[in-house]
């Protein structure tokens, strides 16, 4: 199997947990968002379905609130999976959770990075003074952020992977591969033979 297929493969456990997951999607995902989705809501009402729908997206990235849901929703995936090193000695995919938790908390800097611009920046129509109410914006002077928009979508992916991680010992033979701790074993088994039974070394 190809390490990218290797890499890509916790993505099938979402149908052997489809009840938690369900339940994951509803309360972090959905309700997690739900000042986002309210205001498109009102938005719908206020200026129709696809005017709408562009203008409270635009108005909600310009407050760069999805930068602040997506930061939470990774930093959140990221604590669920890591609590396993509070209540168990001998965790399971232990190096492989280490590093996709390291680069996920990298891709979490660069977004507050991102964010803070988003703030500072004093060609935007709003600099410091994002906090403004939706109403009172003036939606000639907004932007559609493709960068926050492409982080957004980018997290979500991210905390998909990560919920699944969580559950890679449900099937272990199929994920073994990427346990550092059977890695471990063959690499001291292989230390130890030292010839192949007939005096050969091998």
């Amino acid at each position: 199997m190809s390490t990218l297929s290797s890499i890509c493969k916790p993505f099938c456990l979402i149908s052997r947990v489809k009840p938690i997951f369900l339940i994951w999607l509803l309360f972090v995902l959905l309700l997690g968002q739900i000042g986002i989705l309210c205001s498109i809501f009102f938005h719908i009402k206020t200026f129709g379905f696809f005017n709408g729908i562009y203008i409270s997206i635009a108005k909600n990235l310009n407050s760069g609130n999805f930068y602040t849901f997506s930061i939470a929703l990774l930093a959140g995936s990221l604590g669920a999976i890591n609590i396993d090193y509070l209540l168990n000695d001998d965790i399971k995919f232990k190096v492989y959770k280490v590093i996709v938790s390291a680069l996920s908390v990298l891709f979490i800097v660069l977004m507050a990075i991102f964010y803070s611009f988003l703030f500072l920046n004093d060609n935007s129509p709003y600099g410091l003074y994002n906090w403004t109410s939706q109403i009172t914006m003036d939606s000639s002077k907004l932007t559609f952020d493709k960068g926050q928009i492409t982080f957004y979508f980018i997290t979500i992916f991210l905390s998909i992977y990560v919920f699944c991680l969580g559950y890679l010992h449900l099937d272990y033979e199929s994920f073994k591969e990427l346990d550092d701790s059977l890695m471990n074993a063959l690499k001291k088994n292989s230390g130890k033979v030292a010839n192949d039974g007939k005096g050969n070394k091998v």
